[in-house]
């Protein structure tokens, strides 16, 4: 029996049951090992890498150098494999690039996405990719885990999400010591609008809609219709998990949207001139790269939101899920769309029309009113309902 097999009848034994099956729907491998250990192994991953030469300044992602190993033969032999123009150059390896999504290639897609270029290893075939080294534009050299699907294991994810969450926290905590105080409420916090939470080390709904909010920005739409929340959602919390503070720090949309939090930079201007207590560094690159600071612009933002929306004469929502559905629309399409959509929906649910359904969804662009769907179904896969 080959290792592949025998890492993936461990896997079927630790991990196949129906309700694991259903929230991790995939054909993949996953690795059968802790979390603790995965992670060491990719320290000493980025060791040697970090000695490692790539030989080029070209930047994509086509010149690299992979760290791999066998995890079901000795974990401490790893390896690096240097790629030019997407070709292993090192003996006895080669390697292919997948589809970032895991679905169909897009037409004119580019498979070379710098850091996150997800380069398998085809042969030997029971080898896998710890971590890449590669330029990006800023940063030549820059060390990174793409993700893998091997990866994705509900251990893994509860990583990924243990780590989001503190983050969470500790930005509420630096409004708290910055006393960054609310336009909505006066007497409040930008991290409070809705609640006050009675403890430190718990998300709040304000907290809760936030941190939802941060997966969907790094979801694909197209992998959330085709997989679901679940796994979608899972696959932004692994990446959390392998990467930790750099997670998403080369992640630049096609808006010029940048970081975690995935701003562009007149938002992060005014936000920053809106509230100075914050005190957001100077820099737009620097604090979306933060992830503390990128969070604490979040909640600034989300602040903003609502207090635009009781300036036109609009009472602050008291159902969580109406709240949540604004702020993902204000997020995506600007508070002028997201509003219209508010007063329509609030229109539809006073009406006394029996049967009528109201959707979010007035007016909004096709990408908004997926992106609030998506908010949605995160938001349940995270805390319920």
């Amino acid at each position: 029996m080959s290792s592949r097999l025998v890492i993936a009848a461990l896997v079927c034994a630790a991990f196949l049951s129906p309700a694991v099956a259903s929230a991790h729907p995939s054909p993949y491998t996953h690795f059968h090992m802790p979390y603790k250990e995965l992670h060491q192994a990719i320290g000493r991953a980025e060791v040697k890498l970090r000695a490692a030469d790539i030989g080029t300044k070209e930047v994509g992602g086509r010149q690299a150098v992979l760290a791999v190993w066998n995890p079901a033969g000795d974990r401490n032999d790893i390896r690096l494999v240097y790629v030019r123009d997407g070709i292993s150059k090192t003996k006895g390896f080669a390697v292919k690039v997948r589809p970032w999504n895991g679905l169909a290639p897009r037409p004119g897609v580019d498979l070379y996405n710098g850091v996150n270029t997800r380069y398998a290893v085809t042969s030997p075939d029971d080898w896998f990719v710890l971590a890449l080294k590669t330029n990006t534009r800023t940063e030549p050299g820059s060390i990174y885990v793409p993700y893998n699907p091997a990866y994705q294991t509900p251990e893994i994810a509860a990583a990924g999400r243990s780590y989001l969450t503190d983050v969470v926290l500790a930005a509420e905590k630096l409004i708290a010591r910055n006393k960054v105080k609310s336009t909505v409420h006066p007497d409040r916090l930008v991290s409070d609008i809705f609640n006050v939470s009675a403890d430190p080390t718990k998300l709040d709904a304000d907290g809760r809609i936030l941190m939802s909010l941060l997966l969907v920005e790094h979801m694909d739409v197209d992998e959330f219709r085709a997989r679901g929340a679940i796994w979608t959602g899972d696959k932004v919390l692994v990446t959390l998990a392998m990467n930790g503070p750099r997670t998403y720090r080369f992640a630049v949309s096609s808006a010029g949207a940048g970081g975690l939090a995935q701003f562009i930079e007149p938002t992060y201007r005014d936000i920053q001139k809106r509230y100075p207590a914050a005190a957001l560094p100077e820099s737009f690159v620097d604090a979306m790269r933060n992830h503390v600071t990128a969070v604490v612009a979040q909640y600034c933002l989300m602040d903003r939101a609502f207090k635009t929306l009781t300036d036109r004469g609009f009472a602050l929502p008291r159902d969580r899920n109406l709240a949540g559905w604004y702020f993902a629309a204000a997020y995506n399409a600007g508070e002028h769309r997201a509003i219209p959509a508010y007063r329509e929906y609030q229109r539809c649910v006073s009406s006394k029309r029996r049967g009528r359904r109201c959707t979010y969804s007035y007016d909004l662009p096709s990408e908004t009113k997926n992106y609030v769907k998506e908010y949605s179904a995160v938001y349940r896969h995270l805390f319920g309902r």
